[in-house]
C-alpha cells in the first residue's frame, strides 16, 4: 500500500497545478490587453472646423455611404478612415 499515493496528497498537487494554471491564464490576459492599448492607433485631433462640418453632416445622417463618407475626407483634407 505504500506503493499508492495518499489521495489529499494527490489532490492537493492537482489543485496546485490548476491554481498556477489559472494564474497564468490571468497574467497572460492582462499581458495581451495591455499590449493591445500599446498598439492601438493615435486619436486624431480634429480642428474646430472639421468638427463643425462632421457635426451638421452627422446631424443630417448617421449613417454614410462610402462615396460621402470619401467626399466629406477629401473637404476636410482627412483620411477615409479618420
Amino acid at each position: 500500500m505504500d506503493d499508492c499515493p495518499e489521495p489529499a496528497r494527490m489532490m492537493a498537487a492537482d489543485s496546485g497545478t490548476a491554481a498556477s494554471s489559472r494564474t497564468e491564464g490571468l497574467l497572460n490576459a492582462q499581458r495581451d490587453r495591455h499590449q493591445s492599448a500599446v498598439t492601438s492607433d493615435v486619436r486624431t485631433a480634429f480642428s474646430s472646423d472639421q468638427l463643425l462640418s462632421l457635426e451638421t453632416e452627422f446631424s443630417v445622417s448617421m449613417y454614410l455611404t462610402r462615396i460621402r463618407r470619401i467626399g466629406i475626407a477629401q473637404r476636410l483634407s482627412l483620411s477615409e478612415k479618420q
